[in-house]
């Protein structure tokens, strides 16, 4: 997730992504990595505080921030979990 994070905002990292997509789909199960990510949503549900905004350190995340991290987290399941990838 972290590198999701950053793909976000630099393009080292979003060019990056897709190969690393790829590469956690060949060495990790379709089940090991579904288990992974419900782990994931668990324990960014843990972290939410009584406002529904995540805290990390001293800062509170606003709401944008959390529906943009919410919409790369549900894309980067669906690339992850998905039976077949391609664009045809």
């Amino acid at each position: 997730m972290h590198f999701a994070e950053a793909a976000a905002s630099h393009a080292d990292f979003a060019y990056e992504l897709p190969a690393l997509v790829a590469e956690i789909r060949q060495i990790f199960t379709s089940e090991e990595i579904a288990t992974h990510l419900a782990a994931l949503e668990r324990a960014q549900a843990a972290e939410l505080t009584d406002s529904g905004y995540l805290v990390d350190d001293l800062d509170l995340e606003t709401p944008a921030m959390a529906a943009a991290r919410s919409e790369r987290f549900a894309t980067l399941k669906f690339v992850l979990v998905a039976q077949q990838l391609g664009t045809s």
